[in-house]
């Protein structure tokens, strides 16, 4: 047990006084009703729940329970020469919920400072690469002393995206889902469903997209269609709307798909196991709504779910 897992597994106890029942702690005290109906997983707790589905209903990550512990994690997983990404993948499995296996050769640990701007603040970062020159970086050593700064871009993205799916697999796939950032799109991948992350909803991914066409030309293979997929908020909306009608006029078969309201993105669906093929058919009705372009046409959505 690494020491984060100690210190979380010591607070949830503090917190809910669980019992040990075998891999599973349970009779944990509920914060919302009182009752001793609190379970999650002993050994890898992720989501803390309320055994009253219907009567309580209560549900929350482990992370944010515990958030103070997920701040400093080059401090926590110090690298080595045996592992020089080491706090990166502790970051990357406890506050992601990736299996770092699959990620493998994606990402890099680095390090960020900015004299100038945060003169004596420096932190562990992840970085992922988008093209030769064009990388994204997340802030993981307590980012909220770089104020509302949490990630830094270097190079030009416009019209990029950044896919763990190769070239041919974006081509072979029934669909692409096109989110913004790049651990909802990790998410949706090892779901099963091939994305692609544009860094921010004012960036349309016109390069990559004439990648994908050119290559299915090559296979002599169908488009995929593309379904757009940002936050359930005012931006990641407008941004939906005004992609999909920009990708209908270059010829894409294009549809849309929205997390359900309430702030949670496909990141914080995974981690709740709630991007399971079951799910998605959910999310891409609440997309395809938002793009319905009639009354008539929503009306129909809604009777044929």
């Amino acid at each position: 047990m690494s020491v984060l897992q100690r210190r979380i597994d010591d607070r949830l106890n503090q917190l809910f006084n669980f019992k040990k029942v075998g891999d599973w702690y349970r009779e944990g005290l509920c914060p919302q009703c009182g009752k001793k109906e609190l379970f999650t997983h002993a050994e890898t707790p992720r989501v803390v729940k309320c055994g009253r589905l219907n009567k309580c209903g209560y549900e929350e990550h482990v992370k944010e329970i515990c958030e103070d512990l997920f701040k400093d994690w080059s401090k926590d997983f110090p690298r080595t020469p045996e592992n020089p990404h080491a706090a990166a993948d502790a970051y990357l499995v406890n506050a992601r919920g990736f299996d770092v296996s699959k990620l493998k050769g994606t990402y890099t640990q680095e390090l960020f400072r900015n004299d100038r701007k945060y003169p004596d603040l420096v932190t562990a970062t992840v970085r992922f690469k988008l093209a030769e020159g064009v990388f994204w970086e997340r802030f993981i050593d307590r980012p909220e002393r770089f104020g509302r700064q949490k990630a830094n871009f270097m190079g030009d993205y416009k019209g990029l995206a950044w896919s763990l799916d190769d070239l041919d697999k974006l081509c072979n796939a029934q669909s692409i889902w096109v989110t913004e950032g790049i651990f909802n799109a990790i998410a949706l991948s090892l779901s099963g469903q091939p994305s692609i992350a544009t860094m921010s909803t004012e960036n349309y991914p016109e390069k990559m997209l004439k990648q994908i066409a050119d290559r299915c030309h090559e296979l002599n293979r169908q488009k995929p269609r593309i379904r757009w997929a940002f936050d359930n908020d005012k931006a990641g909306k407008k941004s939906i709307r005004k992609f999909h009608l920009r990708a209908v006029q270059n010829h894409w078969d294009s549809t849309a798909a929205l997390p359900p309201s309430g702030g949670l993105d496909w990141n914080d669906l995974y981690m709740r196991d709630q991007l399971h093929s079951e799910n998605r058919k959910t999310y891409k009705h609440y997309g395809e709504l938002h793009i319905a372009e009639t009354p008539e046409q929503a009306g129909l959505l809604i009777y044929n779910f």
